[in-house]
């Protein structure tokens, strides 16, 4: 495993500082907030790994994001978080 000296650094810092808890807590990453939730994964990898829809070989991403957009809680998702997720 391949650590940064700086990451070390900080960690001795805060440890030095505030102690072990402190310095073994995971720091707020930057960026937007996770939307969904393991029980939204769950769901699309459920959908994903089910049969598709009639006339369809196969799930493609665009029509995961199009089939979980009508269901609730899904409203907002895009072919981004579907992608990814």
């Amino acid at each position: 495993m391949n650590v940064d000296r700086i990451t070390i650094w900080r960690t001795k810092k805060k440890y030095l500082g505030f102690g072990v808890e402190v310095a073994l807590a995971q720091d707020d990453w930057p960026g937007q907030p996770v939307k969904y939730t393991t029980d939204h994964r769950t769901e699309l990898s459920v959908m994903a790994c089910g049969p598709c829809p009639e006339g369809r070989r196969g799930w493609t991403v665009r029509l995961s994001t199009e089939e979980l957009k009508a269901k609730p809680g899904f409203e907002t998702i895009n072919r981004e978080s579907v992608r990814i997720g």
